[in-house]
C-alpha cells in the first residue's frame, strides 16, 4: 500500500512537471530538465584527473608575459608624472548615494553562484532603502580610503572541463572565477561613472562590450568591405587574431597610465591600483583546493570593469593598422504563427534594419567609406549587399508586423481560414502545454494518427478503427463515427481556454 502510494505521488508530480514545461516563453527550466534526463552516457560528467595546485600554477604562469625593459621604464616614468598632475578630488570620486546603488542593482543578474563570502546577488537586489543607504556609505569609505576588504580581493576559481575534451589534460580546463557579489556591485558603481567618458575615446571600429554595439557590426562591416573590393576587382586580405589569455596578460602599470590619460583622478587611480594588485585566488576541484596564489598582473575574470578596462588598454592598437582597416579583434508558414514569432526572413530583415539605423546615426564609422565608394559601381543583378537591402527596406518603410500580416494574406496556405491575422496570438495560446500541443496538431493536420504512424513506418497500415482506409487528423476530428467532434475544425480552433478546461 505504501509503495503504491509513493508511486502514485511520483507520477502525479511528474505529470504536474510536464504540464508546467513551457517552450513558448523563456524555456531555460524546460531545457535544463531535458538535459538532466538525457541518457547519453557520453555526456555524463567525469571526475577531473588534475590537481588544484597544478591548475593554479597554470593560471599564474599565463600572467607572466614579458615586457620590453625600455618600454617599461618609460611608461613607469610617465605614470609618476601623470600621478603628480592628477586631481585629488573630481566628479568621478564623489561619495556614492542611494540612488546610484539602486540603479546599479537593476543591472545585477540573479541566479549566479556566490563568492567566498557566500553572499548571493539576490540578497543585494532585494535589499531595503536602509540597506542601500548603508551600502552607499560603505562603498564611499572604500573609494575615499582606496582600501578594499580582504574578501573583495579573494577569488574562488572552479576548473571546468571544455566539451568533448580529455579530462587529464590541464589545457582542456577553463577557469570559472566567482567574485564577491558586494565587490561586483562596487565595480558596477564605478563603471556607471566612468564608462561614458572612456567610451568617448575608444575607436569607432571597436564593437566589443560597448552599448548598442555587437558582433553583427563587425560582420556587416567586413562583408561590405569585401563586397566593395569584389566590385573593384581588388583582392581582400583578412587576418583574424586570437589573443591568448588576453585578460591575464594585461600589464597593470600600462593600463593605469592609459587610465590617467582619460580619467585624471588620483583617488580613483589609487582604488583601481588596489583592485588589480595582490589579488588572491584559490582553485577548487571537488573537495580539494589549492594553496592561495597571488596575482599582480591581468584583469580578474568575471569582473564588471574588466571588459571596459581591456578596451581602454587596447584602444591604440588601430594606430598600427592601415587606415583602410575596418576590423578588429510542419508548414513553415504555420509554425511562426502558432508560436507567435515572426518568420525567420522577416526577423532577419528587422534585425538588419535596426543595425543599419545605428550606422546611419553614426557617420564616423569606417563602413561609410566603403558605402561611399560603392555608390555608382556596376554590379551583377544577383548581388544584393546588406547595405542595399537595408536602404530598400528604409525606403519602403518596412514594419515587421505589417509585412507579416500582408505576407500572410498573400501566401496563406491555410485553406480552412483558421488564421485571420498571423501577428495576433492564436486562440488557446495561454492553454497548458499538453492541451496547446493537441490543438495545434489538429490545426496543422500532423500528429500521431494512423496515417502518419504508417508513413513513419511505426505501423503496418494506416487504417482507422472504424474501418476507413486512411486515419488522418481531419478524419479523426470530423468524419470518424467513433471519435469525431460534434463541432467543426473552425469551432475547435476558436474555443476559449475556459471551454477547453471544462
Amino acid at each position: 500500500m505504501l509503495l503504491s502510494s509513493l508511486a502514485k505521488s511520483r507520477k502525479d508530480r511528474w505529470i504536474e512537471t510536464m504540464n508546467k514545461l513551457d517552450f513558448k516563453h523563456p524555456s531555460r527550466e524546460a531545457w535544463n530538465l531535458l538535459h538532466r534526463l538525457d541518457p547519453n552516457p557520453t555526456r555524463t560528467k567525469t571526475a577531473p584527473k588534475i590537481k588544484p595546485d597544478e591548475f593554479a600554477n597554470r593560471i599564474v604562469e599565463m600572467t607572466r608575459a614579458t615586457i620590453d625593459k625600455e618600454t617599461a621604464r618609460k611608461v613607469t616614468m610617465n605614470l609618476k608624472t601623470k600621478k603628480r598632475e592628477a586631481m585629488d578630488k573630481s566628479k568621478w570620486a564623489e561619495n556614492f548615494n542611494s540612488e546610484e546603488v539602486q540603479i546599479a542593482l537593476k543591472s545585477v543578474k540573479c541566479g549566479k553562484a556566490a563568492g567566498l563570502d557566500d553572499i548571493h546577488q539576490e540578497f543585494l537586489k532585494n535589499c531595503d532603502p536602509n540597506t542601500r543607504k548603508w551600502l552607499a556609505d560603505f562603498f564611499s569609505d572604500i573609494l575615499c580610503s582606496g582600501q578594499l576588504p580582504k574578501l573583495f580581493k579573494t577569488t574562488k576559481v572552479l576548473a571546468a572541463l571544455k566539451p568533448e575534451k580529455p579530462n587529464d589534460d590541464i589545457k582542456c580546463y577553463r577557469p570559472i572565477s566567482l567574485l564577491s557579489a558586494s565587490y561586483k556591485l562596487l565595480e558596477r558603481l564605478i563603471y556607471n561613472r566612468i564608462s561614458k567618458t572612456i567610451d568617448e575615446v575608444l575607436p569607432q571600429e571597436e564593437a566589443g562590450f560597448r552599448p548598442q554595439r555587437n558582433c553583427c557590426d563587425q560582420v556587416i562591416a567586413l562583408t561590405t568591405h569585401v563586397g566593395n573590393g569584389y566590385d573593384k576587382k581588388l583582392k581582400i586580405i583578412v587576418a583574424f587574431v586570437d589573443l591568448f589569455s588576453s585578460y591575464d596578460t594585461v600589464w597593470r602599470k600600462g593600463l593605469l597610465s592609459k587610465f590617467l590619460d582619460v580619467i585624471p583622478c588620483k583617488t580613483l587611480l589609487t582604488l583601481l591600483n588596489n583592485m588589480l594588485s595582490n589579488r588572491q585566488l584559490t582553485v577548487y576541484i571537488g573537495e580539494e583546493k589549492s594553496k592561495t596564489r597571488v596575482l599582480n598582473k591581468g584583469l580578474p575574470q568575471g569582473s564588471v570593469l574588466a571588459p571596459l578596462l581591456f578596451n581602454l588598454y587596447t584602444k591604440d592598437l588601430l594606430q598600427h593598422l592601415p587606415k583602410s582597416s575596418s576590423m578588429r579583434m510542419i508548414s513553415p508558414w504555420l509554425l511562426p504563427v502558432l508560436s507567435n514569432i515572426a518568420p525567420p526572413k522577416l526577423r532577419k530583415e528587422h534585425a538588419l534594419l535596426q543595425e543599419w539605423k545605428k550606422y546611419a546615426n553614426n557617420p564616423f564609422l569606417p563602413i561609410h567609406t566603403d558605402l561611399t565608394a560603392s555608390e555608382n559601381v556596376p554590379r551583377l543583378k544577383s548581388r544584393q549587399p546588406l547595405w542595399k537591402t537595408a536602404r530598400d527596406l528604409t525606403k519602403d518603410n518596412f514594419n515587421i508586423s505589417s509585412k507579416w500580416e500582408n505576407d500572410g494574406t498573400i501566401e496563406n496556405p491555410d485553406n480552412r481560414n483558421l488564421v485571420i491575422n498571423p501577428t495576433n496570438k492564436q486562440p488557446g495560446f495561454d492553454l497548458e502545454r499538453n492541451t496547446w500541443v493537441i490543438l495545434n496538431r489538429i490545426r496543422t493536420g500532423h500528429g500521431r494518427s494512423g496515417h502518419m504512424m504508417y508513413k513513419w513506418k511505426l505501423r503496418d497500415n494506416g487504417t482507422c478503427d472504424c474501418g476507413y482506409e486512411s486515419q488522418t487528423i481531419n478524419h479523426i476530428t470530423t468524419e470518424c463515427p467513433i471519435r469525431a467532434f460534434k463541432s467543426t475544425i473552425e469551432d475547435i480552433s476558436l474555443r476559449k481556454k475556459k471551454q477547453w478546461n471544462g
